[in-house]
């Protein structure tokens, strides 16, 4: 629409240029002026002019008039004597400038270019006419017309080609979606993931990050990972097993986080390890519930089961017909209970725990081991140094592994807690006559890697170390092979220290 006219205007102005350079140049013809004085021409000159006018395309008529408007050539021969008609030579022949003017001749209209003719003292002697069919013009525009509308048709139907097929490529890579809907699908998982807590990274081939959620890029917002750094051995180990990697404690910038590696693949497109990584403080405070939480079940579990078995104790001699004897059991089980009770709530004061001790015992019983509390142990009802759910965690994970350690051992089966506070500190020790442990197990399991139970347990002695650390304690563990194990945690109001 732009090109076309723009193309009309500039084909017509080269034809018009063209025609006023040939009425020019045969204006100023040798011979032109000796003819018009002579009012005819030689029949060479003559010749001459019809060569003119048959080499040039462009040129339809070319006619040699004198002042008075008769023709003295034309290049229809049958028309050279006649009078020049349109009017519209009488412009020149005043003297005026060469000019173009459209009018209609002898039997058509015309695209007229006219140049006039002078002697040596500037005297008008006639004029040159060179003209063009506004018919052949008029042809040429709806040829060039047609050549547009066709080339413009071809890269319609070319572009409509390409439209369409990108349009099914796109569909292709949208996954069969169309633009807005997988738009719509991607902002809306966006907005899920970068609400999660958890912070998700995804890392390529090449180590470089390839997508992080909100809560990943506050945990790591660097651009790749490097050999050095904490999250690569888990993110190592899942590229070369392609198996997913179960949490691992790992420790960033003073914070430790579990961390899950989990192998995302699709052919031909992308290979990365996505890393799923949890806060540990909300999650071990969570974990610490539970667990207290189950140390108490567990010590009522306990209880009632021992008190289960005295029951059938009772009822059997009852049914027996030894009612002294019945009587006399219930008697020393009462005291024998009443001397327990009272022993542990005397120096327990903090009835949570209490209660967790006097399941444990019951428990002890039930494994046939011998649990003792030291006479000298004491724990107020509350204490500045732990809370009541933080000792359940730590005296219940501390008290049932030294069952398990005994747990094989048929002579000696002996397990003794001693817990004490006072106002400089609070100090919680287990020892046991178990199995025992080697140099290399014990500082494994400082460095929290360390479980006799298999892949996903060994997490109590964690939660231990990370309540000693939070709180600026001390853990410290004795253990020789087949003697036992002494494991001692202090926590007090001086300096930080370190386990």
């Amino acid at each position: 629409a732009f090109i076309f006219p723009a193309s009309l205007r500039d084909r017509r102005t080269a034809l018009e240029d063209e025609i006023s350079t040939i009425a020019m140049v045969v204006s100023g013809e040798p011979g032109v002026v000796a003819g018009l004085q002579a009012r005819g021409f030689p029949e060479n000159l003559v010749r001459r002019f019809d060569d003119i006018v048959n080499d040039s395309p462009s040129i339809g008529y070319l006619v040699i008039a004198d002042a008075a408007g008769v023709r003295l050539y034309h290049s229809d021969h049958a028309l050279i004597g006649g009078h020049f008609s349109g009017g519209d030579e009488a412009p020149i022949l005043r003297g005026d400038a060469p000019y173009i003017s459209e009018r209609r001749g002898t039997s058509e209209e015309q695209l007229r270019a006219f140049h006039a003719v002078c002697d040596e003292r500037g005297a008008i002697l006639g004029f040159v006419m060179v003209s063009q069919s506004m018919r052949s013009i008029h042809n040429l525009q709806r040829t060039m017309f047609l050549h547009f509308s066709a080339i413009c048709l071809a890269v319609l139907a070319i572009g409509m080609l390409l439209a369409y097929a990108i349009s099914v490529n796109m569909r292709r890579i949208l996954l069969g979606n169309e633009p807005p809907t997988f738009a719509r699908m991607f902002l809306q998982r966006e907005d899920i993931l970068n609400h999660l807590s958890e912070g998700i990274l995804a890392f390529d081939e090449f180590r470089n990050a390839a997508y992080k959620n909100s809560a990943g890029a506050a945990f790591y917002p660097e651009a790749s990972l490097p050999v050095e750094h904490p999250l690569f051995d888990c993110y190592a180990a899942c590229k070369t097993s392609g198996v997913a990697q179960s949490a691992e404690m790992v420790n960033l910038d003073g914070k430790s986080y579990l961390v899950s590696a989990v192998p995302v693949e699709r052919e031909g497109l992308f290979h990365i390890v996505m890393m799923i990584l949890r806060d540990r403080t909300e999650i071990a405070r969570l974990t610490e519930q539970v667990t207290g939480t189950n140390h108490i079940v567990d010590a009522l579990r306990a209880n009632t089961h021992e008190f289960m078995n005295k029951l059938h104790v009772i009822s059997g001699l009852l049914q027996v017909g030894e009612t002294e004897e019945a009587i006399s059991y219930i008697g020393d089980t009462a005291s024998d209970i009443e001397n327990g009770y009272q022993m542990v709530i005397r120096q327990i004061q903090d009835r949570a725990v209490a209660a967790l001790i006097l399941g444990k015992m019951s428990r002890a019983r039930e494994l046939n081991i011998e649990f003792l509390l030291r006479k000298d142990s004491f724990l107020p009802a509350a204490n500045p140094f732990l809370s009541t759910q933080e000792l359940i965690t730590v005296i219940g994970n501390l008290v049932e592994n030294a069952f398990e350690a005994i747990d094989g051992r048929q002579d000696l089966r002996q397990t003794e807690l001693f817990v004490s506070c006072d106002a400089n500190g609070l100090s919680v020790s287990v020892d046991d006559t178990g199995r025992g442990m080697t140099e290399e197990r014990v500082q494994r399991i400082y460095e929290g890697q360390y479980t006799t139970k298999g892949a996903g347990h060994g997490y109590g002695m964690r939660f231990i170390q990370e309540i000693v650390r939070a709180r600026h304690g001390f853990l410290q563990i004795d253990s020789e092979l087949h003697v036992g194990t002494s494991v001692n945690i202090m926590i007090g109001r001086g300096e930080e220290q370190h386990d």
